[in-house]
């Protein structure tokens, strides 16, 4: 090993943390999940599988974004934008001004992103890409006239924080549309919490180690140790919002995350919170 990499200064291995930390996402999916790596690192096959095997877009679209999205010269944030199909649906808007498509992944933002706006007929001028975990988001109070986010609220590391986080940079009277949750009814949630609570006790009493633990508390269950999902309850999601001062409505759609009905993942339908920061006025 070369003197200089014995030597390391304090904020070499800073930077060398924080990017091992946003390409966890990428390598968990290589490591555990091969077969689904193709959905996610190839344009067309991921095009594909918005139009043929997921609901998630569909279920974008049936919102009246007018409703949203109103006023000109827009500033959005695109929190945990993934491949940036939401960002490139929204960048079709012309009171749209800025998006900011904020991910972790490197792959997702400089690869698939500009290959989904092509094949989309997005407006690639009007997003630009931040490499960045949920939180904290480096803006001023404020900043942002909306925040939007698909399927990727319950991946936030600390629900509350990343709401709250949300709360601080959005205008009076903006709105934080969490689009694509899957919320889990109340008694199938308790029955996997009772579940989850037998197994921590055996394993304690058997000492037996788990490597890879599926945390489980007052405030969620954590589903993937590798992805990062977790599991909230339909009225944990609600109160989580309310305690941070949002007034929201709840919408739920039609469809299930996959098209294929018996699909083992369609736990419920998609759903959509409407939360919107009190007050008046614009920037």
């Amino acid at each position: 090993m070369s003197d200089a990499k014995e030597n390391l200064g304090v904020e070499s291995w800073l930077s060398a943390q924080a990017e091992s930390m946003v390409l966890s996402w990428e390598k968990s999916m290589e490591r555990f999940y091969p077969q689904y790596v193709a959905d996610w690192t190839d344009p067309a096959a991921h095009c594909r599988a918005l139009t043929e095997q997921w609901n998630t877009l569909a279920a974008a679209q049936c919102l009246d974004w007018n409703q949203y999205l109103y006023g000109a010269a827009l500033r959005i944030l695109d929190l945990g934008a993934g491949t940036g199909w939401l960002s490139i649906m929204l960048s079709k808007r012309e009171n749209v001004e800025r998006i900011y498509a904020l991910d972790a992944s490197p792959t997702n933002l400089k690869v698939m992103l500009p290959a989904l706006a092509e094949r989309m007929g997005g407006n690639l001028d009007r997003i630009t890409p931040v490499l960045a975990l949920f939180t904290p988001i480096l803006v001023k109070d404020g900043f942002f006239d909306a925040v939007v986010a698909s399927s990727s609220v319950h991946h936030a590391p600390d629900l509350m924080e990343c709401l709250r986080e949300v709360y601080r940079v959005l205008r009076p009277d903006g709105f934080f549309i969490i689009l694509n949750e899957q919320p889990y009814p109340y008694v199938p949630f308790v029955t996997m919490a009772a579940r989850r609570i037998l197994r921590i006790i055996t394993r304690v009493m058997l000492r037996q180690w788990q490597p890879n633990p599926k945390w489980l508390s007052e405030s969620g269950l954590l589903t993937d140790p590798f992805l990062g999902d977790r599991a909230y309850a339909s009225w944990q999601w609600k109160r989580a919002l309310e305690m941070t001062g949002y007034s929201f409505q709840t919408v739920v759609t039609p469809y299930h995350a996959y098209k294929l009905a018996g699909d083992r993942r369609n736990k419920t339908r998609l759903t959509h919170f409407i939360a919107r920061k009190p007050g008046h006025g614009a920037r």
